[in-house]
């Protein structure tokens, strides 16, 4: 077990337990979790593509018939998500055409995962690396980041998008590969997190003006041990929620614990706590949503994923604040708003079917699930 003593929090403690890991009896990675209006959307990768499923607020209720396809490519390797202002999707992917992770695509659905459309980024550029790509959709902007450079001490490149239009490409003065970007919402600037590199303790943060020039510099050093992976920041009141990698030296596999930091405005560490289960350091691609005091954790640990939650203390919570993102009131999450008939999407690599066991005391009942409306991918 990785730990340490860390300061006290500024209004108290922010985390109060975490729960029993679970998983759904299959095999993929790249997993996510958004809140839906009741429960959960589950992202996932698996054949070469990325899909959804809605499940309940315990987790369960996953039945890979009736998850929606969201990529129409079939050779992506890794991919991410991010939900838009209007209460959209868009998914980054990538491939490699010629050489290792040459190649970033989007795919765009509305609210009800309906199919819009995609677009090659890049396709073919290998001093572009395209995996563990960050994807960002918000009012600020839009698009994706890909890294450039030596892994681990690299700029990376934003690319705009409008839709499914790639638009201009911006030089970026940090790592791509395994960081996260989130919205201010004091000023609604940019925050790019980001960990130093191999044989590094820091976690930093650089704060950005909507072109991308640099405003704020942070950097908070870990009492031991070493970061990776910072893949999902989200703010929390002032503060911050990060999800990252722990690993227990300083860069002999890519893997490592799972932890989430609790920062405050400054970006210092107030509270911290493990989540993957005590021993076992060969996690990856963490991942946090929150609504109200509950943190859906999601990662992957031998190409399966992963999944517990996290209660906050109450008073870590500022009032009237759920954590859901305010979108465009979808007709998703159960409502089809289309067709009442399941996606019908070929099962990629025989994976079978599965359910969350675990039943969290005291969560919201679990909900019936209902089928939702297959894309069309006539625009791809």
């Amino acid at each position: 077990m990785l730990s340490w003593v860390l300061s006290s929090a500024l209004a108290g403690p922010v985390f109060e337990s975490v729960a029993a890991e679970s998983d759904i009896g299959m095999g993929g990675n790249w997993a996510r979790f958004h809140a839906g209006s009741e429960g959960w959307w589950f992202f996932q990768m698996s054949g070469g593509n990325y899909w959804v499923e809605d499940v309940a607020p315990d987790f369960s209720g996953y039945n890979d018939r009736d998850r929606i396809q969201l990529s129409d490519h079939g050779t992506l390797q890794d991919a991410q998500v991010d939900r838009c202002p209007d209460g959209g999707w868009l998914v980054l992917g990538s491939a490699s055409v010629t050489t290792p992770n040459d190649s970033g695509y989007a795919f765009r659905a509305d609210a009800d995962f309906v199919f819009e459309g995609s677009v090659t980024i890049e396709e073919g550029v290998s001093d572009v690396y395209h995996n563990d790509m960050v994807p960002l959709c918000t009012d600020v902007a839009t698009g994706a980041s890909f890294t450039t450079g030596d892994f681990g001490h690299s700029a990376s490149v934003f690319f705009d998008l409008d839709g499914v239009v790639v638009g201009e490409r911006h030089d970026v003065p940090v790592p791509g590969t395994g960081s996260s970007l989130a919205i201010r919402p004091s000023d609604q600037r940019i925050v790019a997190g980001w960990f130093g590199g191999a044989g590094s303790r820091d976690l930093r943060f650089t704060v950005f003006d909507p072109d991308w020039s640099v405003v704020e510099e942070y950097s908070t050093t870990l009492p031991e041990h070493y970061a990776l992976w910072t893949q999902r920041l989200i703010p929390l009141g002032d503060g911050w929620l990060l999800a990252h990698v722990l690993r227990p030296t300083e860069f002999d596999q890519p893997e490592g614990e799972i932890w989430i930091q609790a920062l405050d405005a400054e970006f210092t560490i107030v509270d911290s706590i493990r989540v993957s289960p005590e021993g076992s350091t060969t996690n990856n691609r963490p991942w946090i949503a929150r609504r109200d005091n509950i943190l859906a954790v999601s990662y992957d640990r031998e190409v399966q994923p992963r999944m517990t939650y996290v209660t906050l203390a109450s008073a870590a919570v500022p009032e009237g604040d759920d954590g859901v993102q305010d979108t465009a009131a979808p007709a998703g999450d159960g409502d089809t708003g289309g067709a009442d008939e399941p996606c019908g999407c070929a099962t990629p690599g025989g994976a079978a079917s599965g359910m969350v066991g675990m039943v969290l005391a005291g969560l919201l009942a679990r909900r019936a699930q209902r089928p939702l409306s297959s894309p069309d991918r006539s625009n791809s």
